[in-house]
């Protein structure tokens, strides 16, 4: 069975390349907001509301014009884009989304690191109302690194229960498959062959598991992918000439790799060195 033509294909293409950008962007903010409120010891409701507030304005008077632009080009597509889902590939890829959601839904987070210090940890800042060194002989609740705590900080503290964790897995796991078609497309892969493993990456049993948990490991695909996909898509705007829109993009894949473990971004880079 072949793949559909090529028009929805970059659609969804560009349509999730304008995702990324903005959960690159949305990530940063909350990591961000996270130390800065930790630093004036606000990690409180008043303090997120106050500065993701603001966050959230900011972006749609920035990004507004643009925005209105992708849901009018999303609008005209729609029904070339339903097209793609009739075939096996796709619809397996939201079989398997579809599973992830109930799970994470109906079951408890599983994940074993997310129970022993992960959450623990982030419930100790949120009572204190500042990140601070915890007495304990578990030493992971002060040396591993913060990123993903702090994603799910605002979670925490505005619905005091971890069983939403799953959705920045979940998020991430609906965004690879159009990331994995831009970046295989961009390293020059054939068409059809990005076709087929846009579909068959995510479905990984990596990516497939943790879509509906709250393990950290899966998520940071995105970054990583991201920042690749990103910086060749500057590269490429520059080689023709110094355009405003390319330019940003290199600059939130970079906003992302605090959030993201930077090891795996060097490693992608030394596999496309060779």
């Amino acid at each position: 069975m072949g793949e559909p033509d090529d028009q929805p294909g970059r659609l969804l293409a560009r349509a999730s390349m304008f995702l990324i950008r903005v959960w690159i962007l949305a990530s940063t903010c909350v990591v961000g907001a996270g130390w800065v409120l930790s630093a004036c010891r606000e990690l409180n409701y008043g303090g997120y509301a106050l500065v993701l507030g603001a966050c959230l304005g900011a972006g749609l008077w920035w990004g507004h014009q643009e925005l209105v632009g992708w849901l009018a080009s999303l609008t005209v597509g729609w029904y070339r884009l339903r097209r793609r889902f009739r075939h096996v590939a796709p619809r397996a890829f939201l079989f398997l989304a579809g599973l992830a959601l109930i799970t994470g839904v109906f079951y408890p987070p599983s994940s074993r690191e997310e129970s022993q210090y992960r959450t623990p940890r982030v419930l100790h800042w949120l009572a204190e109302g500042h990140w601070h060194w915890i007495h304990t002989f578990d030493i992971r609740m002060n040396i591993a690194g913060c990123g993903f705590e702090w994603l799910t900080a605002p979670l925490l503290l505005f619905t005091h229960t971890d069983r939403l964790i799953f959705l920045i897995n979940f998020v991430s796991f609906l965004l690879l498959p159009g990331l994995v078609f831009s970046v295989l497309r961009r390293l020059g892969i054939d068409r059809r062959v990005a076709w087929w493993w846009m579909w068959l990456i995510p479905a990984g049993c990596c990516y497939a598991l943790q879509a509906g948990n709250a393990a950290n490991d899966a998520f940071i695909t995105v970054y990583a992918l991201a920042a690749v996909g990103l910086a060749m898509r500057a590269r490429a705007c520059r080689s023709c000439s110094i355009s405003r829109p390319c330019a940003p993009r290199l600059g939130h894949a970079r906003a992302g790799l605090p959030v993201a473990r930077r090891s795996m971004v060097i490693n992608v880079g030394r596999c496309l060195a060779h």
